[in-house]
């Protein structure tokens, strides 16, 4: 009987913790945002029951929420087959896209960022992150060698790239095509 009651515990516990490993869909109350909420609900929930399921999730491979007064994209991890994303021009202050590493193009400019980790954004090959508040920003596990990057901004510091790499565009804008002169450039093999 003891054994029994440990099976049964047991697969109960793999059962529970499956659900909690992201098999379940996306509790909308997981999306703290009202507005990112909203975006997601309106353009991704085909089935339409107020739910972003984990079928739905996967099959998003673009968003684009620019100018659009949102405070948090929680609940961005979800979306793993993500290869673009625009969030320029909103108020977040972080970003967490650890887990989006199919990413190849990330807009997060004009927003109000300390930090941006894209250590695990391999495929990455255009970031603009500019008008932000980085003082460091590392690029040089992505893919961005060919690629541009705009990273302009008076806060930045240092700035790593990978050695060897020649970037196709860096700062590309109206008035500069230059990082600001304060900026130190360092090099990671």
């Amino acid at each position: 009987m003891k054994k029994l009651l440990f099976i049964l515990f047991a697969a109960l516990t793999l059962v529970v913790s499956g659900c909690k490993d992201g098999n379940r869909g996306i509790s909308m109350d997981e999306i703290q945002d009202p507005i990112f909420r909203a975006y997601l609900l309106e353009n991704f929930d085909t089935d339409n029951d107020g739910e972003i399921s984990p079928a739905e999730a996967l099959e998003v491979t673009s968003i684009d929420v620019e100018n659009s007064g949102i405070k948090s994209l929680e609940g961005l991890q979800y979306f793993t087959n993500l290869t673009y994303l625009n969030c320029y021009g909103n108020q977040l202050t972080t970003l967490d896209v650890s887990k989006n590493t199919a990413l190849t193009t990330l807009y997060c400019s004009r927003n109000q960022l300390t930090a941006l980790d894209v250590s695990k954004n391999t495929a990455l090959t255009t970031l603009y992150c500019r008008e932000n508040q980085l003082t460091t920003l590392d690029v040089s596990k992505t893919n961005l060698n060919g690629g541009w990057l705009g990273c302009k901004m008076s806060t930045l510091e240092t700035l790593y790239l990978r050695t060897g790499w020649v970037i196709e565009r860096i700062n590309s804008n109206r008035n500069s095509d230059k990082i600001d002169p304060n900026t130190e450039i360092l090099y990671k093999d």
